[in-house]
């Protein structure tokens, strides 16, 4: 049997597929750039941005920053930077955290102690 029609997939690459992680790191190449006003390993510490820091794992992303309102405001950019991709926020897997509290990523937690 022959087809002739063309469907679009609507569920996107295969979980585990070797192209997703792939596809990921193009759709989001310039992300760290766009949150930190930089394009180099460089820190202006008169930038008021140097203090955010962007850990991404194909499409697993962690923003970490030095108070809540400036990782608000981090991923607020992350969202324009997004959108303008076609790209958004899974928001039921989306958190916001304290590091003492801790989080989870590639199926590993992550938590900042603080041993005396």
């Amino acid at each position: 049997m022959a087809y002739n029609a063309l469907e679009l997939n609507k569920t996107g690459t295969p979980q585990g597929g070797v192209i997703s992680p792939i596809l990921a790191n193009v759709a989001l190449n310039g992300l760290e750039a766009h949150l930190t006003n930089r394009t180099t390993n460089y820190r202006d510490h008169r930038d008021p941005n140097h203090k955010i820091h962007v850990v991404r794992y194909a499409d697993d992303i962690v923003i970490v920053g030095p108070t809540k309102s400036k990782v608000i405001n981090a991923k607020r950019k992350a969202n324009l930077f997004l959108n303008s991709r076609g790209i958004k926020f899974n928001e039921e897997k989306t958190n916001i955290v304290n590091v003492h509290e801790g989080f989870e990523i590639v199926g590993y937690h992550f938590q900042k102690v603080i041993r005396e």
